[in-house]
């Protein structure tokens, strides 16, 4: 086998897996921590850490591909290694759609568990429902489109349905991606937007929420890179490979991150717990030590305060306030103190 240094396509494809990766990886150890400590840990968060694991198998085949070929051009590999490169693209397309899925589904769980109402619920779950539609019936042609199965990176071994057909199938997938990044960044604007705060603090917590955009971004040029060609497939795939890894991952951190005051807030608790165990020569005060996480038990009062504060007389209820607050995003609703659940 002809052995090539990693073209500049294969070097970042393995840089953007590399970067983005980690970025998935820690803000997603940041979210499950907080959300263990704090006891609210729920189905999207299930749903976020199975994304992840998905997610880092493709990066792990895509950067092995790399070193086999992957990047480069079809005249510059024998025929072994085109096979292999083509086998390996073909594996990590299953692990994207499914790891988009299941972030897209982690999304939705989420803005459940903000906005719990009946009609949140039943459109959430509709959502949800073409999110798997859409993603399975890619998975059902990458698996059946050859017959059998290896004639998709072995050509010459049996019979496959036209490249268009998955192709096409991919636009439908990616469309409909984009349309939910949409309806997930605007629905928890939209709730945000109705309670009272600052209106710079309604901004901040908009502009985190829209960092998803930029993943819908990607998910555009990666259905741009796609054709209907069927040869030199180890460098066009290796183009569309890059750009489906920058979309996953940084929706992947974009969801984590929405959640970012709800982490300071954490930190910040344990911080002024430590502090004042120090100041206190090891003794805590009553409020303290009756808690197990040291703190809780004095910002629970004070949470309460802030929610009845700010709920908001439009769509937005108590209860709706409530769950913001217990979850984790009402710390980015008041973020003066630390005082959050």
């Amino acid at each position: 086998m002809a052995d090539h240094p990693p073209s500049a396509v294969g070097v970042a494809l393995i840089t953007t897996s590399a970067i983005f990766g980690v970025g998935s990886l820690i803000t997603t150890c940041l979210r499950i921590t907080v959300r263990c400590s704090r006891r609210v840990f729920g189905w999207d968060d299930v749903f976020m850490i199975a994304a992840l694991l998905a997610t880092i198998v493709r990066l792990s085949i895509n950067v092995h591909a790399v070193t086999a070929g992957y990047g480069q051009h079809q005249d510059l590999l024998d025929e072994d290694q085109y096979i292999y490169t083509n086998f390996l693209s073909w594996l990590g397309q299953i692990f994207l759609f499914l790891s988009l899925c299941l972030l897209k589904i982690s999304i939705g769980l989420l803005i459940m568990r903000i906005k719990n109402t009946r009609k949140s619920k039943i459109f959430q779950w509709t959502i949800i429902a073409g999110l798997i539609l859409t993603n399975v019936e890619v998975l059902i042609i990458l698996l059946a489109e050859c017959t059998p199965m290896k004639a998709y990176w072995e050509p010459d071994s049996g019979k496959c349905w036209p490249n268009k057909y998955r192709i096409y199938s991919i636009y439908v997938q990616v469309g409909y991606s984009i349309l939910t990044d949409v309806i997930y960044t605007a629905m928890p604007a939209v709730i945000v937007w109705k309670l009272k705060m600052k209106t710079s603090k309604k901004l901040s917590i908009c502009g985190l929420m829209s960092m998803g955009l930029v993943a819908t971004v990607c998910a555009a040029l990666r259905a741009r890179s796609l054709g209907l060609k069927t040869d030199d497939l180890s460098w066009n795939y290796a183009i569309a490979a890059m750009w489906g890894n920058i979309e996953l991952c940084l929706g992947i951190i974009a969801a984590n991150m929405v959640l970012m005051q709800s982490y300071i807030a954490f930190f910040r608790g344990k911080l002024e717990t430590y502090s004042n165990r120090t100041a206190t020569s090891g003794r805590l005060p009553h409020d303290y030590s009756l808690s197990r996480m040291g703190w809780r038990k004095q910002l629970d009062h004070t949470a309460r305060e802030n929610r009845t504060e700010r709920a908001s007389e439009g769509d937005v209820d108590a209860d709706s306030q409530k769950h913001l607050t217990r979850f984790g995003v009402a710390e980015q609703v008041s973020v003066e103190d630390h005082a959050k659940i």
